[in-house]
């Protein structure tokens, strides 16, 4: 902006993309953890996202991938599905994951959740899963670092320089490549 706008460096700010310092690692007590496991239906060990719905979000796939696991790890990771998410989507979500073959308990949306909430299950989670087509920065990705989640992430857009390990990324369009990771 200096270089090519002429503006006085007085005048310019970096503001480097970060999460809210909310999101961070932290210990939750044993009646908390049984209290947002009631709130939003979900077992001690699950699999996470969080975020929109949009297509760009990839849902469906990531459904798909998630069918091919094998049984077991399905029932001991269900997928929980986190935000405020249109009824008309989930309902498609949940019909994806029923032609898949998912059990519908393995399938769990919490509908909108508060930034605490979400700062919880980002910290309870056994992994965090970003499938996206498309995005700006990645937040939801850095969000769940920051609360110490093993994160994998499509391999696009800004999320390889957000996540920093080419292990933990994957093609999105490939199902077998989410699911592998």
């Amino acid at each position: 902006a200096r270089q090519h706008l002429a503006l006085p460096v007085d005048r310019l700010v970096n503001i480097s993309g970060a999460c809210d310092p909310i999101f961070k690692v932290i210990q939750l007590r044993p009646e908390d953890k049984a209290a947002l496991a009631q709130r939003f239906s979900i077992p001690e060990s699950f699999v996470m996202y969080s975020g929109g719905g949009d297509v760009r979000k990839n849902l469906d796939r990531l459904i798909r991938a998630y069918a091919s696991l094998p049984a077991e790890l399905i029932t001991q990771y269900p997928l929980v599905i986190a935000g405020k998410i249109p009824e008309i989507l989930t309902q498609g979500l949940r019909s994806n994951a029923r032609t898949q073959g998912v059990p519908e308990h393995c399938l769990i949306f919490t509908g909108n959740v508060t930034d605490p909430e979400l700062c919880q299950l980002y910290n309870l989670c056994h992994a965090y899963v970003f499938p996206s087509l498309h995005e700006g920065f990645g937040l939801p990705v850095l969000e769940a670092m920051s609360c110490g989640a093993p994160v994998i992430a499509s391999n696009n857009s800004s999320l390889p320089e957000v996540v920093g390990m080419q292990e933990a990324l994957f093609d999105p369009l490939n199902e077998a490549d989410i699911a592998a990771k």
